[in-house]
């Protein structure tokens, strides 16, 4: 299932998007779900002829295609070298994902890690900084911290070493509506690739699109958190950090 945010698409008419049906949530977003594997599906007329009139009044050009994608989809998109920043926002205080259960429970039970379940990530982001790229993040928190907030402040330091740049951004320094809905990536302004989820919180895949409507906003967004964020190494000292 896929949560789409009204602001993202509030020029979509009602009907249909990656050729499965929208369902209003009520609480800003439209949800998306469906059988079958939508890899590479161009969008349903309704939501191209919405984007056609959108863009025939701002100059556009022609409606882009939202894809679905896996792992390693995802991962080649780091490696094409056709871009020069990557930027990923992350809005939840906590995340149900397999790969991080047992790493999860270890931390709770104050046991040790060896963080061989993120040395693939961390070897990638060597692999593409070491070539000039940056990749940046921030981290949406509420204040005090939810255990999962704390177990990734002791991850974060093994992802800055491999080559990230992370912010921590509390809740309290922004306001809700100059937020997208959903975690994205951003690469170089003009590609985003929204981070799905299944119904019980493990990863669902990845949507991408190079809409020039959708990455103007989420452009802004990152702007906008990235500039109010505060880097690791004065988070982890701050009030904010140590607020019970």
């Amino acid at each position: 299932m896929i949560e789409i945010p009204h602001k993202l698409l509030g020029f979509l008419e009602r009907g249909t998007c990656l050729g499965s049906p929208l369902t209003d949530t009520g609480r800003g977003t439209f949800t998306l779900s469906g059988p079958g594997d939508r890899s590479g599906s161009p969008e349903p007329n309704g939501f191209a002829r919405a984007r056609d009139r959108h863009r025939s009044q701002h100059g556009k050009g022609n409606p882009a295609c939202m894809k679905l994608v896996q792992g390693e989809e995802f991962i080649g998109l780091f490696r094409s070298g056709e871009w020069k920043q990557a930027f990923h926002l992350e809005t939840q205080d906590e995340y149900h994902v397999a790969d991080e259960a047992e790493p999860f429970r270890k931390f709770l039970a104050s046991e040790p890690d060896d963080y061989e379940w993120c040395r693939s990530w961390d070897d990638l982001i060597k692999e593409v900084t070491s070539t000039g790229r940056q990749v940046h993040r921030v981290r949406l928190v509420s204040v005090p911290h939810v255990d999962y907030t704390r177990f990734g402040l002791t991850i974060a330091p093994l992802n800055i070493e491999a080559g990230e740049e992370i912010k921590w951004l509390p809740r309290p320094l922004i306001d809700a509506a100059e937020l997208a809905g959903d975690d994205y990536w951003l690469f170089d302004d003009r590609l985003v690739v929204f981070v799905t989820f299944t119904d019980d919180g493990d990863f669902g895949g990845f949507a991408v699109t190079d809409d020039p409507v959708i990455a103007a906003h989420c452009t802004v967004v990152r702007d906008t958190v990235w500039g109010l964020g505060i880097p690791h190494a004065d988070y982890i000292g701050s009030d904010y950090a140590a607020a019970k």
